[in-house]
């Protein structure tokens, strides 16, 4: 058995990245380690880079598909044959320290780790330069849970404000097998991850942080799987709303909902409302109609009224089950207020009137800006109002002045 199985799912990266890659894993520190490398579908010169380190190492293993199979897919394939004591999934496109195996299994096997969530840098491609960036390196977590292990509702409001995706996890494989959480194949390209990881994280009985810097996570680079959603031709329009039912199921087959449901739901809105306003325009109605069905019928016993108003978007929640897609562009565009990266704006007839903006989790400006709107502006934002007028909209304006 190795002590560690890497497992990197391959696709479309440049060439370069791919190198990159495997160079910082065949590199370890960590003797006793498996790296298994999964083709799939890979394009451009990626079989043959692929091909060349099969060769070269014996602790490299290849899998192969003929085309591209999805994300999750890919990494159950390579689960099925691993060995390792632990688990260690990295994107094809990024690195990871020299010892990062090494650190992550000596202070798993110490303190007898089902998971350890890590620290990350992130590297901005476009710009050539790692950022700083507080999510990333885990500053949400109290210095004090560092040091020790601890269960996953007593580090649950912390581990939520974390990346939820798989690469800066180190898993245990009981945790995987003995609890069947592979990744979700209904998911096959966004999300599977972030289900992954939160399945392992709420299973777990003894979970550790580590503030050391051990992935470098690259970004701003045209290959992005979640750039894809918002084109026209995207297939995997309705992942967002899978993914939530996923937690959802995931939610109920715990023993203690009850511990997680807050949280849950928040990540699921979070989701649901970010794809939402990511996707294509000519997607936006279809996906609406698959939000409002869902939120329609969202699990009473765990999603009571009173948690749901504990949470930010309580409000846009009941907006979507009170009005058609229509309607709901309507009131939009009267009043919008969104938040998004820590900035909070109020948008009114499609003019920003507030703006509060953060950065690294502490305000640093905020203003007030009450702009003067042009009769032209006026009456070309009315004009594309009374465009989208509809009977249902009259309808509503008529009663609001009634009551």
């Amino acid at each position: 058995m190795a002590k560690v199985s890497i497992i990197v799912p391959v696709y479309n990266p440049a060439g370069e990245f791919l190198e990159e890659c495997i160079t910082s894993l065949v590199n370890q520190t960590l003797e006793d380690i498996e790296i298994i490398l999964v083709d799939n579908g890979s394009i451009n010169n990626n079989p043959e880079i692929l091909k060349k380190y099969d060769e070269k190492y014996a602790n490299i293993k290849l899998i192969k598909f003929e085309k591209n199979v999805g994300f999750a897919k890919a990494c159950n394939s390579a689960l099925k044959i691993i060995s390792g004591e632990y688990i260690q999934i990295v994107d094809s496109d990024d690195t990871i320290r020299k010892d990062t195996c090494e650190l992550l299994y000596n202070k798993a096997k110490k303190y007898n780790a089902d998971l350890i969530i890590f620290a990350s840098r992130l590297y901005n491609n476009k710009l050539k330069k790692y950022e700083y960036i507080p999510h990333y390196s885990l500053e949400c977590f109290p210095k004090k849970m560092e040091r020790k292990p601890f269960k996953s509702e007593e580090c649950i409001k912390y581990v939520f404000k974390s990346p939820l995706q798989d690469w800066n996890k180190f898993v245990k494989r009981e945790l995987i097998f003995d609890y069947n959480n592979y990744f979700d194949e209904d998911l096959p390209y966004v999300l599977p991850d972030c289900v992954y990881s939160i399945k392992n994280f709420v299973n777990a009985n003894r979970i550790m942080y580590e503030t050391e810097h051990l992935y470098n996570y690259r970004v701003n680079i045209d290959s992005s799987v979640v750039k894809g959603y918002s084109k026209a031709n995207c297939h995997y329009i309705d992942a967002p709303v899978i993914f939530a039912k996923k937690l959802d199921e995931t939610l109920l087959n715990l023993d203690n909902p009850e511990l997680y449901a807050s949280s849950i739901a928040r990540i699921s809105l979070v989701h649901l409302f970010g794809y939402y306003n990511m996707v294509h325009k000519s997607n936006k109605k279809y996906l609406y109609h698959l939000i409002r069905e869902y939120v329609l019928n969202l699990p009473q016993n765990i999603y009571t009224k009173k948690l749901l108003k504990e949470i930010e978007y309580y409000k846009l929640i009941t907006k979507i089950k009170k009005h058609s897609y229509i309607m709901f562009n309507f009131l939009n565009a009267l009043y919008n207020k969104t938040k998004k990266n820590g900035v909070t704006r109020i948008n009114i007839f499609g003019i920003n009137v507030y703006k509060k903006k953060y950065a690294n989790f502490k305000i640093y400006r905020r203003y007030l800006g009450l702009f003067t709107i042009t009769k032209e502006d006026f009456d070309a934002r009315m004009h594309y109002i009374i465009k989208k007028t509809s009977n249902e909209i009259i309808n509503y304006l008529e009663d609001s002045i009634q009551k």
